[in-house]
């Protein structure tokens, strides 16, 4: 069984690995070796991104708060990142244990954030402002 664990590691990794978006340029390239430290804590990190990158500051703060969360995290448990377009502009999601995400490296980003906490497990979430347009409503006239 632990043959079967570790190709399923391994498999979960590459995944990863292909998944990324080639057009994340800078967040990408931040967000790729966070896998690798997540992979080397033992901690499942499992990042999902939509097609519009950030500025490279902003890549930078995002990569290194995911590196501290997965850093903090107990091994065996699992982060999720997700970068998505908000009507504010582009929103980072993280989801994992409230410990791990309580981090002074929130603080310092000084993004707008919310977290909700939901027992051992938080969500927490920054927003870069501007960058995307929120599509048109049916109630905007002509």
């Amino acid at each position: 069984m632990e043959v079967r664990a570790a190709c399923a590691a391994e498999e979960s990794y590459l995944r990863q690995l292909t998944l990324m978006d080639p057009r994340l340029v800078r967040l990408g390239g931040a967000l790729m070796p966070c896998l690798s430290q997540a992979r080397a804590n033992e901690v499942a990190l499992s990042i999902r991104t939509g097609g519009e990158d950030v500025d490279e500051q902003t890549a930078r703060a995002w990569g290194e708060l995911v590196r501290a969360v997965t850093a903090h995290s107990t091994p065996g448990t699992v982060v999720v990142a997700g970068v998505f377009p908000h009507a504010a502009g582009t929103r980072l999601s993280l989801v994992g244990e409230a410990e791990a995400l309580d981090l002074s490296e929130v603080e310092r980003l000084r993004f707008p954030t919310s977290r909700l906490d939901l027992g051992d497990q938080s969500l927490l979430e920054l927003i870069v402002p501007g960058g995307v347009a929120a599509p048109p409503s049916d109630s905007d006239g002509p």
